[in-house]
Order: C-alpha cells, then structure tokens, then sequence
C-alpha cells in the first residue's frame, strides 16, 4: 500500500473488529494491530486510526472510559471515533474527546430512530466526515446492500455547506464515502469534489 499511493497520500485505518465490537480481545490485538500498520507510520503515511463501534454501544461511563483506555494504547497515533447510537449526542462527550485529542466522526446515514444526525462538529484539529448513503429501507439488513446508495447533488451540497463550518474549526477535513457498493463511493467522491470546486470558484 506505501508503494503504490503518492508521496503525499494518507491512511486512516480503521480499527480491527476487536477494538469495537469483540472487545474483550481488544489488549491482544493491539499491538498486532500496531505492528501490522507500522510501515505506513514509518513512511509518514498514516494519519490515524478510525473506530466504529457498533449501534448497540450506548453511552454510559464505563464505555467512555474503555474508549479512553484503549486511545492511550495507541502509541500516540491518532484515533477518530465513529458512534452509531445517539446516547452520544451529548456535551460532555465531545468535551472529553476535545481534552484527550481524539477527533469525532460526524456521519451521513439514513434518520432511522437513534442513529446520529449529520453535524458539522470537531474535537481536534482534524475535521473528519463519514458519508454512509441513506439507504433506510434495508440498513438494519447489513451487509453490502446497507451502502447500496448514491447521493443526489443537492445532498452532497448539504455537506459542501457543512465543510464550510468545519473549516473554522480545522486546519483540515478528510471525508470519506463509504456507500461502496457497485463503484457507488468513487462517483460520488468524484462529483463531490467537483462541487466543492464550484463552491470555491
């Protein structure tokens, strides 16, 4: 992967289903997770590392603190955090991610009830943006057909405008579209930077 991506190009890694889900397992396998993406850290090509923890992770203390626990386990490398369950939403939340550098993940997916709105919020320097597609009619499926979705222009403008307020808030935003399915990510990419062309012109 170092090899065949540009100078300039960057990794976030998302973590092993360990970190997030089976996370009993979690100190086994961190250092296998750290070992296995030293060679991007080692040719300065890894931003970070991106948990997404699953729906049924709600907010209480006791989650907060592994999250915190497991992010100091990290070697210093960056982690983002993505929730998928809106007992998140709270103020303090994102008050501690501010005081421990860990960014938030705002994501873009179907209103289906408790699932997060989309926000324009930063914890770090680093603005950091999921676009899921809102394929609501088959999310609690799973699987491939969950990202079986294509943003309309007047959607990705919602996020061109979104943009715009992390940018007061950042030094730099990374956004990624994870509506994978059928090549659906790289047109949507594709179109949404042209919009953002557009928007700066």
């Amino acid at each position: 992967m170092v090899k065949k991506t540009p100078a300039q190009f960057d990794f976030v890694v998302k973590t092993h289903g360990s970190f997030t889900h089976e996370r009993d397992q979690a100190d086994v396998n961190i250092p296998k997770l750290l070992d296995a993406i030293a060679p991007l850290g080692e040719a300065a090509k890894l931003t970070g590392l991106l948990a997404q923890f699953p729906y049924s992770f709600h907010y209480s203390a006791g989650n907060l603190d592994y999250l915190l626990d497991k992010s100091s386990r990290l070697s210093g490398i960056p982690l983002f955090v993505e929730y998928r369950h809106d007992s998140w939403m709270r103020p303090e939340v994102k008050e501690t991610l501010r005081r421990e550098g860990i960014g938030y993940s705002n994501v873009d997916e179907p209103q289906l009830p408790h699932l997060l709105p989309p926000e324009a919020a930063a914890t770090t320097a680093t603005g950091y943006v999921r676009l899921h597609g809102r394929n609501a009619a088959q999310w609690w499926e799973g699987g491939g057909e969950r990202y079986n979705y294509s943003y309309t222009d007047d959607q990705l403008r919602e996020w061109v405008r979104r943009l715009e307020t992390l940018r007061e808030q950042t030094d730099r935003i990374y956004v990624f579209f994870n509506n994978c399915h059928l090549g659906r990510a790289v047109r949507d990419a594709h179109r949404f930077m042209e919009l953002l062309t557009e928007d700066d012109a």
